[in-house]
């Protein structure tokens, strides 16, 4: 095919012509010809199909195009275009608010442009500068900016990527907090956990990093579990660009980025499906067989069903896309606990994990941000001074807004992540405007108001985005209702343009980070107080609602001991609850510390039971770990949850008023899984309390003890005498039989499931 035939085989105008225009405007881009590149086809085109910009050398201004594309030979029906130039001209808005107006126009087509049709367009345009593109100045384009190679296998996958590229490029832009900070600068790091306790008593190797786009390319499915805040959906969309970016040959790998709610409802979890709707036909007409896509599926945990048939779902889709040319990457807060033990989820799935960052990273970003603005050493000071870094979540969210408020010379910095929340949106509204006399206090009460109106609505809907009409109803009936003299557009645009915490794409409106979402509606509801504390805040769907409830709340003795009350009526929900608590009393940090203390101590009270329970429950999804590594396991988990200095004063007074002549089972588990988050907050002779009553440890806890203290630096006296004899013991094979150690270490508690029921059985 020739470069002609191909220019002029494009006869769909949308789905065909534009994304390879597309690609040639940005491929202008990269060579600095444009510094803009504006896709503006749909609804609200106003005209033009793209808006570039490019820089004017002599004047030093930037020019701003409009472009219009047709398909076909252009000579005699000029009103489409005539009319498209005209709208064209129209006043537009840069995404940080300033105007502009078009100064150049260029009419493309991939067939001829008749001069009679010239003449008729320069004549009634004629204070205008036009510019006219056959299919041959298109071609000279191409050859002049993409290359002489631009025509070749797999134009129109490279088309799509190009186009798709541009796609993750904006929505990494639109939904970025980071606002004239420029973006993170970490990319963060992913493990799959693989330290266990192991029966060689060799030390344990720490979590290898993980490339998560190469180990997409092996696996069929991976589960990338980070908290809120933790960079998720932006890691799927830097996977979506490097993708797009790819040096592709033979069998490129294509990019679908949707949500587990699309994926399940709009998709019923078909593969096939996905792939019909979302790739344009003319690419799975090229790739054929040799297709294949990997799913960035994002918001599994924030699904509109229940958290169990979250589980069931993902693992039916697994099994759907088991014999198909299709990977996944799922982002989600913790799943893994919700299958059930038929849900085995197979080798070529991988559980991968963002770890949070640290203090020394945030502090860093948070330095450069300052050092760019200009902002004095006050910063680093008041940040090593201050307790926030101590117990706050260290996720790029924190990071982000603290380089956020801090850049506006907050005086006061905040305690926890809710009252952060709670400065950073009083910022993106307006509050500190009010103070410096640029905006009125009315205006600022309106947007917090509306905002919240639209929050709430939102997540009582189940809606992550709603028409921009519709949310414009909101600024309607606020206005209408109340004789303030606020006008709607200038409200709307405020919230829009200036705020820097909601986006408007393709005619719909998003908050940019669902986070603030469930702030703004749990602030409502801890000023009505109308929050249930009820089984629904098990679930993590509305678990970051609580959390910003109590933070909201602050001091809420009533609603914490309510929270301690909560009945249980299965081992998941009890899970949940020890898993929770420790979220909601940092947030409700203000709350009388008897409270939290009881509390926490009522959590302590529990794990030894959960774990126990978890390892006999023939539904729990860890059965397939071995007795040690399920130790191991459940251990990490209540080090990662408890280990905060805010509980350390609660932690020793559980331990003073503990009986130890009364220790049961149970006991023995929680006083391990306390030990362990000593050792995390370096608390002096963490476990020495435990060597006093090692008589009366099970054997499983003993070696959990070997393999943790021996791994420790500077240990006591006591511990030292505890590895020696126990390494004596191992050595001689006095501690246990081989059998005994062969089962805690290897054997799944599965087999030791179903040998149990065998027996049972048999009697």
């Amino acid at each position: 095919m020739t470069k002609q035939e191909y220019i002029q085989s494009l006869k769909k105008e949308v789905e065909q012509f534009h994304p390879f225009l597309n690609r040639l405007f940005l491929a202008m881009q990269k060579k600095g010809v444009v510094t803009f590149c504006d896709y503006t086809h749909g609804p609200n085109e106003v005209g033009a199909d793209f808006i570039l910009i490019s820089h004017d050398s002599i004047t030093e201004e930037e020019v701003a195009i409009a472009v219009i594309v047709k398909v076909g030979s252009i000579s005699n029906s000029l009103e489409d275009v005539e009319r498209q130039i005209a709208q064209s001209k129209t006043n537009r808005r840069k995404q940080n608010g300033d105007e502009f107006s078009v100064r150049k126009f260029w009419v493309v087509t991939n067939n001829t442009i008749s001069n009679n049709a010239k003449a008729q367009i320069n004549e009634k345009f004629k204070n205008n500068d036009i510019d006219f593109w056959d299919y041959q100045k298109v071609i000279k384009m191409c050859d002049k900016y993409m290359g002489d190679d631009w025509l070749e296998p797999h134009h129109s996958t490279n088309t799509f990527l190009q186009t798709k590229r541009q796609y993750f490029v904006d929505m990494m832009s639109r939904n970025s907090l980071a606002q004239n900070l420029g973006e993170f600068s970490l990319r963060q790091t992913v493990v799959e956990r693989k330290a266990e306790y192991n029966s060689n008593q060799q030390k344990n190797d720490p979590p290898k990093k993980v490339n998560v786009l190469e180990c997409a390319k092996r696996r069929k499915m991976i589960l990338l579990e980070g908290g809120f805040g933790s960079g998720k959906t932006r890691m799927l969309h830097q996977i979506g660009l490097d993708l797009c970016d790819q040096k592709n040959d033979e069998h490129p790998l294509i990019p679908i980025y949707l949500t587990y709610q699309d994926l399940c409802t709009k998709y019923r979890l078909d593969a096939d499906e996905v792939v019909l709707k979302e790739i344009e036909k003319s690419v799975q007409d090229e790739l054929q067989d040799d297709g294949q896509y990997l799913f960035l599926i994002d918001g599994v945990d924030e699904a509109n069903f229940p958290d169990r048939e979250k589980a069931e779902k993902l693992f039916k889709f697994y099994q759907k896309i088991e014999s198909k040319n299709v990977n996944a990457v799922l982002a989600t807060r913790n799943i893994t606990p919700l299958f059930q033990k038929e849900e085995r989820l197979k080798s070529d799935c991988r559980v991968l994990e963002i770890r949070p960052l640290s203090t020394t990273e945030i502090i860093r970003y948070i330095l450069n941000v300052c050092k760019r603005e200009n902002l004095s050493n006050r910063v680093f000071s008041d940040l090593s001074s201050n307790d926030l870094l101590k117990d706050i979540a260290k996720i790029p969210i924190t990071a982000i807004l603290l380089a956020q408020i801090l850049k506006n010379d907050v005086k006061d910095l905040p305690s926890t992540l809710p009252e952060l929340f709670q400065k950073f949106v009083e910022l993106s509204l307006g509050r500190w405007d009010v103070e410096k006399g640029l905006l009125a206090q009315k205006q600022y009460e309106a947007l917090d108001a509306i905002a919240t109106d639209i929050a709430i609505y939102m997540f009582d809907n189940s809606l992550t985005q709603i028409g921009e009409d519709e949310a414009k109803g909101f600024f309607i009936k606020y206005v209408n209702e109340r004789n303030t003299g606020l006008v709607v557009e200038l409200l709307y645009r405020h919230l829009v343009d200036n705020s820097g915490i909601v986006t408007v794409y393709d005619g719909c409106f998003s908050f940019k980070h669902r986070a603030i979402l469930e702030f703004l509606y749990a602030r409502r509801k801890a000023l009505e107080k109308t929050l249930p504390i009820n089984k629904q805040m098990l679930t993590l769907n509305w678990q970051n609602v609580y959390y910003f409830y109590y933070g909201c709340l602050k001091d809420c003795p009533d609603e914490i001991k309510a929270f301690k009350n909560l009945e249980c009526s299965n081992t998941f929900e009890k899970m949940m609850k020890l898993f929770f608590a420790p979220n909601f009393l940092l947030a409700a940090y203000n709350t009388p510390y008897d409270v939290i203390s009881k509390t926490l101590s009522s959590a302590f009270n529990e794990s030894g039971h959960i774990y126990l329970e978890m390892k006999k429950d023939a539904d729990c999804p860890f059965l397939r770990f071995s007795e040690m590594n399920f130790l191991w396991f459940f251990q990490m988990l209540m080090r990662n949850l408890y280990s905060y200095n805010f509980f350390r004063d609660a932690i020793e007074k559980y331990l003073v008023d503990l009986d130890s002549n009364k220790i049961t089972e149970p006991d023995a588990y929680t006083l391990f899984f306390i030990s362990m988050i000593r050792v995390t907050l370096k608390i002096d002779k963490p476990t020495d309390f435990l060597f006093d009553m090692q008589n009366k440890l099970p054997a499983q806890i003993k070696l959990g003890l070997f393999h943790e203290v021996k791994s420790e630096k500077d240990l006591s006296e006591k511990a030292t005498t505890y590895i020696k004899k126990m390494t004596n013991k191992l050595k001689k094979n006095g501690f246990a039989d081989k059998g005994f150690l062969k089962t805690l270490y290897n054997e799944p508690l599965t087999v030791k499931a179903k040998k149990k029921f065998n027996n049972r059985s048999m009697k």
